[in-house]
């Protein structure tokens, strides 16, 4: 993910908000393909889309539009994901029957929400800032409610229950505002057995397990040793006001994050910083560069982007 400083914050910065939509010549397999994700969820995910895309028709829960690498990269990492929470007992298909998708980005994450649950369309709530890319998502997810603007308003004001509300790659946030404003209104709308699930970089973590040690009443269960994942919390909340639970043995890798002069498209630099840690990291910025060069292949940050890979 790209870090640039913003009065204690971190957020995306010219690179990311330069990403290409899809090219609806490019077949949704090839991207796919690009990503070559590891284990049996991922491998069993691909094999399935590729299958109903030979018939011509999409897989279940995915749009006919086909997908760039972003999405495609988001979609198979969530269902790896998703797949390996239900592996460990920490969530049942049962029990999620609503889902709030904050910063839902280019969507790939929430399809893979809609497939994995079996939700109606009806039952996710998609949470963009950019107005832009919620049209996108509208586009994407036309049955479902999908809300342009500041998500942390919208959910501090919101009357709805959610049994789960996801943050796939939340922040980056050098300061922890973000990630602790974010805790804050998004724990009161689940249900009474709901789970909020977060994943972000490295650094981003670090501080977010921080965030988590001042909130009472909750429990986290931490999905952090798997290099093809992202690093992920799981919080819940319990019954009484006491110290979180389940925050001390945690063991976190190191961050490491690299920095570049970064051109957008129309040349301007900007410098970036990249969380560049873990295995799964870099393969997200690879996924960056994919869509990229399959897109707008000229585009000045390519160049600049892969040079952070070495």
């Amino acid at each position: 993910m790209a870090h640039s400083s913003n009065n204690g914050r971190e957020t995306r910065g010219r690179f990311w908000r330069d990403r290409p939509e899809a090219d609806p010549r490019r077949p949704f397999a090839t991207g796919l393909q690009d990503m070559n994700p590891t284990g049996w969820v991922g491998f069993l995910t691909q094999s399935a889309c590729r299958l109903f895309h030979s018939f011509g028709k999409p897989a279940p829960g995915l749009p006919k539009k086909p997908l760039h690498a972003l999405q495609s990269f988001g979609m198979v990492y969530a269902d790896m994901l998703l797949g390996a929470l239900l592996g460990k007992g920490w969530l049942t298909r049962r029990q999620v029957r609503s889902v709030c998708d904050f910063g839902s980005g280019t969507g790939g994450p929430a399809l893979a929400i809609l497939a994995f649950f079996g939700l109606p369309a009806d039952r996710l709530t998609l949470l963009e800032s950019q107005e832009t890319q919620a049209a996108r998502l509208r586009e994407l997810f036309p049955k479902s409610r999908v809300v342009a603007g500041n998500g942390l308003l919208w959910l501090g004001s919101c009357r709805e229950r959610y049994d789960l509300i996801t943050a796939f790659m939340l922040g980056p946030d050098a300061g922890d505002g973000l990630t602790l404003e974010f805790v804050q209104r998004a724990l009161p709308r689940l249900t009474r057995t709901g789970r909020l699930l977060i994943c972000t970089d490295t650094a981003t973590m670090h501080g977010l397990r921080c965030v988590l040690g001042q909130v009472s009443g909750i429990s986290c269960q931490w999905l952090v040793d798997e290099p093809d994942l992202p690093l992920t919390v799981l919080v819940s909340k319990i019954d009484g006001n006491g110290p979180p639970d389940n925050l001390g043995n945690v063991n976190l890798p190191e961050s490491n994050i690299r920095s570049a002069e970064i051109a957008d498209a129309h040349g301007h630099l900007e410098t970036e910083h990249y969380c560049l840690a873990t295995p799964f990291e870099k393969a997200y910025l690879r996924a960056t560069i994919d869509a990229f060069e399959a897109e707008t292949p000229t585009h000045p940050g390519i160049a600049q982007m892969k040079r952070l890979l070495d």
